[in-house]
């Protein structure tokens, strides 16, 4: 054989490999990723949650990374077959430099239960509230409760999510 031949052969076989390991190779990559924030009552944190100097309706309470309202039972409780405003219990402040667009949701409410969030004003609080940097905006509560859906000894929880996104905004 020629050296030409050789040539051919040698390029022929380094041909046939590249399309078998070519074949072999990822023709798509999934990675799915998912990530918890929780955001407490830390006044240097991007969004800030703490109690509202005005108020004696709620404490507010950090102390396990989580801002956590507790209601007590005196004439700031929530009362049965009633509508309860407690406003303001917070104030949510934008510490960022960016717009964030503010979201409020709420989940695991007892059954037939309704909350609204709302402003100082007692304004609800829209789907989607965009604060400025250095804005707050008070924060509270109406609960519409049913007749005989808590008692007195028993209690209760739920969730309050609230969302900041400055990619919208």
């Amino acid at each position: 054989m020629r050296p030409k031949g050789k040539l051919f052969a040698l390029l022929t076989i380094f041909a046939a490999i590249g399309l078998v390991t070519a074949s072999g190779a990822f023709t798509t990559v999934q990675a799915d990723r998912t990530a918890n924030v929780e955001v407490s009552g830390d006044s240097s944190a991007l969004i800030g949650i703490t109690e509202n100097e005005s108020t004696s309706l709620a404490n507010l309470n950090t102390d396990d990374g989580e801002a956590t309202f507790e209601f007590g039972n005196s004439s700031h409780g929530l009362n049965q077959n009633a509508t309860t405003s407690l406003t303001p219990i917070a104030d949510i402040t934008n510490n960022g430099d960016e717009d964030v667009e503010l979201t409020i949701s709420f989940s695991d409410l007892p059954e037939n239960w309704g909350v609204t969030a709302v402003d100082g004003g007692n304004n609800t609080i829209s789907e989607t509230t965009t604060l400025t940097p250095g804005e707050s905006i008070a924060f509270g509560l109406v609960f519409d409760i049913p007749s005989q859906s808590i008692t007195e000894s028993e209690g209760f929880s739920f969730t309050i999510e609230i969302n900041a996104d400055s990619s919208e905004a």
